[in-house]
């Protein structure tokens, strides 16, 4: 049987991971071979580190409702960094679209 909350926890890896993806494009191309070489690799072992403490450790509904709307709010923000730098090269219509697919990923969650 299927635990309850596989459906909103497969939603936010599906969320968590693109969101993942576009940072890591995003560090590539500004910090170059540093990212490469020592960034990448400690931004990796912070998710399998947290990733432990989410399965070790338990936490109230109200703590973990107050750490998604942070993080949430960190993606948003940092959405809005790399998507609309400045008025002649931002991409307004693809922080547009994330940020509305991303709004619907967590309402469903």
């Amino acid at each position: 049987m299927v635990h309850q909350r596989s459906l909103p926890t497969l939603l936010y890896l599906i969320a968590m991971t693109l969101h993942f993806l576009a940072v890591n494009h995003s560090f590539e191309r500004e910090y170059g071979s540093t990212y490469d070489h020592r960034g990448r690799w400690i931004l990796a072992a912070a998710v399998v580190v947290g990733g432990f403490a989410g399965i070790f450790t338990s936490m109230s509904e109200e703590l973990l409702a107050t750490l998604l709307g942070f993080n949430s709010g960190g993606v948003v923000i940092n959405s809005m960094i790399m998507e609309l730098p400045t008025e002649k090269e931002g991409r307004f219509w693809a922080f547009c679209l994330g940020a509305v697919g991303y709004s619907l990923l967590l309402l469903l969650i």
